[in-house]
């Protein structure tokens, strides 16, 4: 039971004289589809709406009596029966103005269809003829499937949960539902193995539904919720759709995404080949680079050595090998001797030419 006082709203003499008429205002919550609303293990009523609610609450110094113990069919009827006076988290359509008022909406979010991780890519509702397609029933997404899709096979279950895990336990092939219900749903009892296959064209803006004979009662409330400061509306949003990281486990990632996993890996593989390869490469490069250098070093202090020997003003001979080829005569040694280099081609033959005589060799 929530209780409050006045916040200062400017209200119409009459709409302060309806307040005072109606100072308890009975509520009907669906107890089990979080982050909108549920009843946590407390027992106590939470969740977006019921922020709302209690900010509603203090501007107006009205008192809430909440219902707990009704499933969402259930507060359905007793809501047309104004046995119930609001339901904070409902979805208008055309059918459901027939029994009851609509506040202006106050948060809203797409319709998804849901998945396995390991199911072939799905486009949009209308690919779902043939597919078992569960919904929660008598939710907005199963009045959209009804409405707009009567040959698609829904099949209905109580709430979010119990929809989630026979989409993990394929029991169906898909789900429809809303997102920031199922993505809140789906991180917060860490469910594995589903993913979003796409995103509808239809939304779902939630609104406060009021009992058809109140229409007072939508004006003072459309008050009061215009009343909500951007700041409030980003607290409540960060409190109840932020992000919660969880630690999550190779084995889990491998579960999920296989085929990311294949990639990543494969991908890794080739990096690190591409790495090797690389790396060698310009290991070789670095060592063609020395024997270059170290060439070009050679021939030059073989060019040196040359010009050296030439101008040398002793006789130089250079020989090559066991047989003595010769390689090199300088100019002394032509000048000495008179031989030049085409004449003699080894040891030999300078024997032969300078001691005709083999006794003076």
């Amino acid at each position: 039971m929530l209780t409050s006082f006045a916040y200062g709203l400017e209200l119409s003499p009459q709409e302060k004289t309806w307040l005072s008429q109606h100072s308890v205002i009975r509520v009907g919550i669906d107890p089990a589809w979080p982050p909108y609303e549920f009843v946590n293990q407390q027992q106590q009523y939470t969740g977006i709406s019921a922020d709302y609610m209690a900010l509603i609450a203090q501007r107006l110094g009205i008192r809430l009596e909440v219902t707990k113990d009704k499933s969402w069919t259930e507060v359905k009827q007793l809501l047309e029966q104004k046995q119930l006076d609001i339901s904070p988290s409902v979805a208008e359509t055309p059918q459901r103005r027939l029994v009851w008022n609509f506040t202006q909406p106050y948060i809203s979010f797409p319709v998804v269809i849901l998945t396995r991780v390991d199911d072939a890519f799905i486009g949009q509702l209308e690919d779902l003829q043939g597919q078992r397609v569960g919904v929660e029933a008598n939710y907005f997404a199963d009045e959209v499937l009804q409405k707009n899709f009567p040959k698609i096979q829904r099949v209905p279950y109580a709430n979010i949960q119990e929809l989630l895990s026979a989409l993990a336990l394929k029991r169906i092939d898909y789900a429809v539902t809303n997102h920031a219900s199922a993505s809140y749903t789906v991180q917060h009892l860490q469910i594995t193995g589903i993913k979003l296959a796409a995103v509808t064209p239809f939304e779902s803006p939630l609104t406060i539904a009021v009992r058809n004979d109140w229409p007072e009662f939508v004006a003072i409330l459309n008050k009061a919720l215009a009343d909500i400061s951007p700041q409030e509306h980003q607290t409540i949003r960060q409190r109840w759709l932020a992000v919660h990281k969880q630690q999550m486990y190779f084995k889990d990632v491998w579960r999920l995404h296989p085929d990311v996993v294949l990639l990543v890996m494969l991908g890794s593989v080739l990096l690190f080949m591409l790495a090797v390869i690389i790396y060698f490469r310009q290991r070789l490069l670095n060592r063609q680079a020395i024997a270059q250098r170290a060439q070009q070093d050679l021939a030059e202090s073989e060019k040196r050595f040359r010009v050296l020997i030439e101008h040398a003003p002793v006789a130089f001979a250079i020989f090559k090998g066991k047989v003595g080829i010769i390689k090199m005569l300088n100019r002394s040694f032509i000048r000495t001797f008179g031989y030049r280099p085409n004449e003699l081609h080894d040891v030999e033959d300078w024997w032969r030419v300078a001691y005709p005589n083999p006794s003076y060799r």
